[in-house]
C-alpha cells in the first residue's frame, strides 16, 4: 500500500530483533515528493516543547518504610498519594 506513515520509537523500547530487518534488507526505500492541502485544524492547535518527564521513583519509596495505605477511605488514600506526588515535584501544587 502506498500510504503515508509516521513511525515513532521510544528510546526506552527494547532493541528490535534481527528478524525485523529482513524485509528492509531485501527491499528498497523510495523517497517520494507528496502534495496535499493544508489542514484547517492545524491552525487551531498549539505547538509547544514537551515538558520534562518526572524522575522515576524507586519501588516502595512511597511507604518510606512506614505503614501502607490500608484502612483508609478511597478519598483519604487519594489525598495522601496526591500530597506525596506534590511533595516530590511530580504534580503541581494545583494537583
Amino acid at each position: 500500500l502506498d500510504r503515508p506513515a509516521v513511525l515513532i520509537a521510544a528510546p526506552t523500547a527494547p532493541p528490535a530483533r534481527p528478524v525485523a530487518f529482513a524485509r528492509a534488507r531485501a527491499g528498497r526505500i523510495e523517497v517520494r515528493q507528496v502534495t496535499g492541502t493544508p489542514d484547517p485544524l492545524a491552525a487551531l492547535t498549539e505547538v509547544k516543547p514537551a515538558r520534562v518527564r518526572p524522575r522515576r521513583l524507586r519501588a516502595g519509596a512511597m511507604g518510606g518504610g512506614g505503614p501502607a495505605l490500608t484502612g483508609l477511605s478511597a478519598d483519604e488514600a487519594a489525598m495522601r498519594i496526591r500530597d506525596f506526588l506534590t511533595a516530590n515535584g511530580i504534580l503541581d501544587g494545583d494537583g
